[in-house]
Parts: C-alpha cells; sequence; structure tokens
C-alpha cells in the first residue's frame, strides 16, 4: 500500500537540489578565466585580493563566488585605483527571494480568505505562497539580465598623484565583470 506523500518525499530533494545547483562546468572551477592586465605608460603593481600578483603585462585569476573581490593597480606617480567586484545572486538570495515572495502570497491567502466566508486560509495559502515565491524570483531572474554578452575590455585611467596619495575606487558588478576580456590601465 503506498503513503500518501511518498512521491513528494522523493520529488522535493530533487526538485531542491535541480533549483539551487549551478550549471555543472561551475561546479568545478573556482576561479574565472585569465583576464590580461596591461598598462600604458610603464608597468604597473597589479595585487588581487590584497596579494600581490606581479608587474603588468601580467594575467589576473579571482576567485569564484568570493564576496567583495578587490583588484588593486598601482603606478608610480599615479594614485592607486581599486576596482571593487560585486557578487553574483545565489542559491541563498534565490531561497530568501523565494521566502519573501510565500510570505507575501501568505498575507494576500490570509486577505482573501478573511474577506469571503467560502474560501478556507490554508487553501488560500497554498495556491497563494508558492506564487508568491514564483513570481518574485522570476522579478529577480528578469531585472538581473544584464548586459554581459560578448568580450569587453574594461579600461582604467589612473590619475597623477597631487600632494598625499589617495585611492581611487571602481565598482563593477560581478555580472559584469564576467564579460571582461582585457583590463587596459592608462594614466591621464
Amino acid at each position: 500500500m503506498k503513503r500518501p506523500g511518498a512521491d513528494l518525499v522523493l520529488i522535493l530533494p530533487a526538485l531542491m537540489t535541480a533549483l539551487s545547483s549551478p550549471g555543472c562546468a561551475t561546479l568545478f572551477r573556482t576561479r574565472t578565466p585569465p583576464i590580461p592586465v596591461t598598462s600604458s605608460p610603464g608597468p604597473s603593481m597589479v595585487i588581487v585580493n590584497r596579494k600581490p600578483r606581479g608587474q603588468t603585462p601580467i594575467e589576473i585569476r579571482l576567485i569564484r563566488r568570493k564576496k567583495g573581490q578587490i583588484v588593486r593597480i598601482e603606478s608610480p606617480g599615479y594614485d592607486p585605483l581599486e576596482i571593487l567586484v560585486g557578487r553574483d545572486a545565489s542559491a541563498p538570495d534565490y531561497v530568501a527571494d523565494a521566502l519573501l515572495g510565500a510570505a507575501a502570497g501568505g498575507l494576500i491567502a490570509l486577505a482573501q480568505a478573511s474577506s469571503s466566508v467560502h474560501r478556507s486560509f490554508w487553501t488560500e495559502l497554498a495556491i497563494d505562497a508558492p506564487a508568491g515565491a514564483a513570481v518574485r524570483i522570476l522579478i529577480d531572474l528578469i531585472l538581473d539580465t544584464g548586459n554581459s554578452a560578448g568580450s569587453r575590455e574594461l579600461l582604467v585611467k589612473l590619475t597623477r598623484a597631487v600632494g598625499p596619495p589617495r585611492v581611487d575606487t571602481m565598482f563593477i558588478e560581478a555580472k559584469e565583470f564576467k564579460a571582461v576580456k582585457w583590463i587596459r590601465v592608462h594614466g591621464d
């Protein structure tokens, strides 16, 4: 005799695994593809996540899925520049979005059940909570589709040091940084 809900016990872990797993290509690679860094005029020191990597021309790699990575470029006579790389949305971000959407769906279910005598709160919740979670994730995915297709150069302009050195900062989202195939450093 089959237990009620036995299929759900088998399907739910498989569904959760499929929804939370990234593509298989990113499961085993821990670093990004190499990105060449060149500078003009003269060599510049490149520091990645506070570890010196060498002078330009050089290839660097960033660690995948690490929050707040920093590429620092130092050149004599110029202020240092730090490129702060944002992070991509991850499975915990999507789970949080789903929970937020489900909570909104729960509030809608409560409002609908209290406004009608014929509707049960639990019936409404069973419909509105998953719908709210799905809508919240879809909105995030639609808004997250960026212009990251194709390769491009990231042009970095260093400013001449005048007085005490100051650090210039450039912020770039991780999804945009994925498209960067070359970092070119120029002095003003």
